[in-house]
């Protein structure tokens, strides 16, 4: 199994997300696939975990990313010709809506750092604003 390019230094989701694993299978006969989680074996279950195997693919999605969900998930593939593993290392982060508790008076961007960036600078440290990119 050779994972995709993208997968290679682990995937960051953030909470709430969908997190979607894929992982091509070129394998005769079809392989026996299982997936595992910080090395227990898991399958699917109901809408909160699906696991969908092809003659071309092996796929996992959660439908909605936890903390707990950080951490190593592995596909072993086993036929009569051999077996192969790969693993994919996932992070999930928290929501920016949870940081406003914590910083209620700054406007969060989903694509800005600069308000925490700006926050973190004391008023007698602040750089110039062209400084800040």
């Amino acid at each position: 199994m050779e994972l995709p390019e993208h997968y290679v230094d682990g995937l960051v989701f953030r909470q709430d997300d969908i997190i979607r694993l894929k992982i091509p299978l070129v394998a005769k006969p079809a392989p026996r696939v299982v997936w595992f989680f910080e090395n227990e074996p898991i399958s699917s279950s109901g809408n909160e975990l699906q696991i969908v195997t092809t003659e071309e693919f092996t796929s996992l999605k959660i439908n909605s990313a936890r903390r707990w969900h950080c951490g190593e998930f592995r596909v072993y593939a086993e036929n009569e010709n051999g077996e192969d593993a790969c693993a994919v290392l996932v992070t999930v982060t928290g929501r920016l809506a949870c940081m406003r508790m914590f910083f209620p008076s700054c406007s969060f961007h989903t694509n800005s750092i600069r308000s925490l960036y700006e926050l973190s600078l004391s008023k007698h440290h602040r750089l110039p604003r062209a400084s800040l990119w």
